[in-house]
């Protein structure tokens, strides 16, 4: 779905659904702090992803995409061998199940007076839901990476037709516990400056 409206107005959606068949999967794993390259003999993947943007006027504009898919095991025995697999129909460790990203955006020339002034404020948000770095083979055992809620802040400000620019952002405002897909901890609350000049003509 794609409408234009007056007024530098457009609202856009696009909704999807997949599934993949993998033969011979590779995929990165950890073990006791060691890398390697483990090889899926054959794989699922499926799910569905829908995506939002809306120009709502020139200065504010929103977006947002979600997508849940499962990525399953599909491998009944032990390459060369008849032992099954214990981890056959099971989600695939390392790879999240539902995950969410959106944004507001607020963008004005001049706002403070002046000529030839841009001057541009974000809010990014991104949610993963709960999943798991290893296969959960047993109730008893927990490879879980927790849910997380993320929030950036941003602002952006240019002078002389956006030849000279200066923006700050803090990343991870809430200072929310993070980790990466093999359950390794990420920086908390960062905080970041540019400063940025052009030759180019807006």
């Amino acid at each position: 779905f794609d409408r234009y409206y007056s007024g530098n107005r457009r609202l856009q959606f696009e909704a999807n659904a997949f599934f993949i068949d993998v033969r011979n999967m590779v995929q990165l794993r950890s073990n006791a702090g060691y890398y390697g390259n483990y090889n899926i003999g054959k794989a699922h993947l499926y799910g569905l992803e829908s995506e939002v943007k809306w120009d709502i006027n020139a200065q504010w504009y929103l977006s947002g995409n979600i997508t849940w898919q499962k990525s399953v095991n599909k491998t009944k025995y032990i390459a060369g061998t008849n032992a099954p697999d214990a981890s056959f129909n099971l989600q695939i460790p390392h790879i999240p199940i539902l995950y969410a990203n959106w944004m507001v955006d607020y963008r004005k020339e001049n706002l403070f007076g002046g000529r030839g002034q841009y001057n541009r404020f974000y809010y990014e948000g991104s949610f993963t839901y709960q999943y798991y770095y290893g296969y959960k083979l047993s109730l008893h055992q927990n490879y879980e990476i927790p849910a997380t809620f993320i929030h950036t802040l941003g602002a952006e400000y240019a002078i002389l037709n956006r030849r000279w620019s200066v923006a700050v952002e803090c990343n991870n405002v809430l200072d929310s516990k993070q980790l990466t897909n093999f359950n390794y901890p990420l920086p908390g609350r960062t905080f970041q400056i540019k400063l940025r000049w052009t030759s180019l003509k807006f």
